[in-house]
């Protein structure tokens, strides 16, 4: 091999190496910024980290958030606590704008966090055209209504996109157009992340 094949080759395996750290660290301190923002945004001047402190400490914000979360869930298990989430709740749920906003938000909230409610069923279906076949997770049965426009028994798949899973397609879909995919639901997000470059390693037979 010559010498620049040698100088390419040695800078896309150092690109290949040192892209998904960058990512990674930029993505962390992008989420370290705006927790200590929005901190900041919060605290009155007298009580922001840089008053006691003579230098800026980063992360302080998401420590402070963490610790809250978990003060709010000590608090919440009690008695007392269980009655001040039921008043809260009930005064949301009679309010008519952060009604729907905060029934979908709890709704959504305990689907990724419940074992029960998360998707786990990965399965590979022809969209956006027959011939063309991409995956997606069953999420539960279709509701009411479109069954009522179907007239059959149809399933709820979510089919993300890439890079950005977030972005994704609910679809309504007739079960026996579905073909399961014996892949774990994890590695089905990192190969639709990595737009199809990362591949699952070999599972073992049987």
């Amino acid at each position: 091999m010559s010498l620049s094949g040698r100088l390419r080759a040695y800078f896309l395996a150092g690109c290949l190496v040192t892209a998904p750290l960058a990512l990674t660290f930029w993505l962390v301190q992008l989420l370290l910024g705006a927790t200590d923002q929005w901190i900041d945004a919060l605290l009155p001047a007298s009580l922001r980290p840089d008053a006691f402190l003579p230098f800026a400490v980063p992360g302080l914000g998401l420590v402070i958030v963490l610790i809250a979360v978990t003060l709010a869930g000590m608090l919440t298990a009690g008695w007392i606590g269980v009655w001040v989430v039921r008043l809260g709740e009930a005064i949301l749920v009679r309010t008519p704008i952060l009604r729907p906003i905060y029934g979908t938000a709890k709704q959504v909230v305990a689907a990724v966090i419940s074992s029960s409610g998360s998707p786990r069923q990965v399965v590979a279906l022809e969209y956006p055209r027959p011939g063309s076949w991409t995956l997606g997770f069953v999420t539960g049965p279709s509701t009411a209504e479109m069954r009522a426009i179907s007239g059959s028994a149809l399933v709820a798949v979510l089919v993300p996109s890439t890079p950005n899973p977030t972005g994704a397609y609910l679809l309504f879909v007739d079960p026996a157009e579905l073909v399961p995919v014996d892949m774990p639901a994890e590695d089905a997000v990192k190969l639709i992340v990595s737009g199809g470059i990362w591949k699952p390693p070999p599972r073992p037979a049987g």
